[in-house]
């Protein structure tokens, strides 16, 4: 794999279309970058991360989806670990 080329890919299915956030942190929880902080649209999602900045290690990506058209906007909330080598 070439270091200034990693990608991370998430993929998502959702129901409806709703709020989407896709964060990325840093063991500290220090939020590093937003990659996506949009509107989507219901199905299947993907987004490319160049790491190429960032040192080997552990790091977390956060995916958040809003429902708007629900009264208390219910939302999912979902956090991975990921581990970067290079």
């Amino acid at each position: 794999m070439d270091k200034d080329n990693w990608k991370l890919t998430t993929k998502s299915k959702k129901n409806n279309g709703s709020r989407v956030i896709l964060e990325v942190f840093n063991l500290l929880s220090w939020e590093l970058t937003t990659l996506i902080d949009e509107e989507k649209e219901a199905g299947y999602h993907s987004v490319d991360f160049n790491a190429s900045d960032l040192p080997s290690g552990v790091y977390f990506y956060q995916l958040k989806a809003v429902d708007p058209s629900t009264s208390s906007e219910q939302s999912l909330i979902e956090t991975k670990k990921m581990i970067l080598l290079k």
